[in-house]
């Protein structure tokens, strides 16, 4: 072999080399690249699924919230219906005739010594003079009508010797009532 051919052979090998030095920094540079698009990959996917998470967090949140807003709407037109039905029921005591015998009932429940003032509402006509005399044989009492009369509607307030006041104000005694039916009217109403 001459020196011509141990050159060729010299470069020869040199390149084959070169090729098999390019071609292994080729494939640890792919396998590197695939590394990273793998790695990219499974960081975008972990990404997506936190976001879908929160996402899904936000959504549950309006969610719930829209359905406590639904129901806090719901439960105030209820608490309006309910309203309504104990004025209209407020009112329906005033017209009745029992309206005078029934405060009449009120007034002996509530245990007077005899000599208290009844204060009536600025509007109230049914619980008159005649009535009060009827009240006072019945009671073998000496009520009398306060100067002043009250801003309340319907029913009475009983000012004691002592300058309390024992309240049968319509108001009142609906709200006793209320207490008491609430449940039992709401699941007839709803």
């Amino acid at each position: 072999m001459g020196l011509e051919d141990i050159k060729k052979k010299i470069l020869s090998d040199a390149e084959l080399q070169k090729k098999q030095i390019i071609d292994k920094a080729e494939k640890e540079a792919q396998n590197v690249i695939d590394e990273y698009k793998k790695k990219a990959e499974e960081y975008k996917k972990s990404i997506l699924e936190r976001a879908k998470e929160e996402g899904d967090g936000i959504k549950r949140g309006i969610l719930i919230d829209a359905k406590m807003k639904v129901k806090s709407e719901i439960l105030k037109k209820k608490r309006e219906w309910l309203d309504k039905v104990y004025e209209e029921a407020k009112n329906k005591i005033l017209e009745s005739p029992y309206y005078k015998n029934w405060m009449k009932l009120k007034i002996k429940k509530a245990a007077l010594s005899g000599d208290e003032k009844i204060v009536v509402s600025k509007e109230e006509e049914e619980l008159n003079d005649i009535w009060l005399l009827s009240l006072n044989k019945d009671l073998s009492s000496k009520l009398t009508f306060a100067d002043e009369r009250g801003n309340f509607k319907g029913g009475v307030m009983i000012q004691t010797g002592e300058g309390s006041f024992i309240d049968l104000t319509l108001d009142t005694l609906i709200n006793e009532m209320k207490e008491e039916m609430e449940r039992e009217l709401a699941n007839i109403l709803f």
